[in-house]
């Protein structure tokens, strides 16, 4: 008795975590690739890493072409390229950032002073609900 077969979802071209460290580590090995013929290798190895993981075939324009070379709007793959260039950037700009802001709060933590005139008895700032959502304190004598 036939069977009806089902595919699971093509992800080909999704930006995953894993998509954006390739990409970094491609950028990296790119800066390196002019010092010599293996760090060449290994920066061509790298694009071809994230070519793949990005779902493009050789014969497509790719990010690193989108890169040299800018988007040409007549050529499906070279729009989808840029898109997912635009995409990358944008997740590796965040998660540098978030790095950044992570390290920054790790640092203002450890510097900010226990208790204070709006603080709890644990040093947490006591607001209500929705003074919470908006940033705003409230006063230490008003009632939650």
């Amino acid at each position: 008795m036939p069977v009806k077969r089902r595919f699971g979802k093509q992800r080909e071209g999704a930006v995953t975590p894993q998509a954006v460290a390739a990409y970094e580590h491609a950028l990296a090995m790119r800066k390196r690739a002019h010092l010599s013929d293996a760090d060449k290798q290994a920066a061509h190895e790298a694009e071809r890493i994230v070519d793949r993981l990005l779902g493009f075939k050789f014969f497509e324009d790719t990010i690193w072409d989108i890169m040299k070379y800018g988007v040409d709007p007549e050529q499906p793959h070279s729009v989808l390229a840029g898109e997912q260039l635009r995409q990358l950037n944008a997740a590796l700009r965040a998660k540098r950032t978030g790095a950044k802001n992570a390290n920054l709060s790790k640092a203002t933590a450890a510097s900010a002073p226990v208790g204070g005139s709006n603080s709890g008895p644990l040093g947490q700032s006591q607001t209500s609900a929705e003074d919470a959502a908006v940033g705003t304190p409230v006063p230490a004598d008003a009632d939650p």
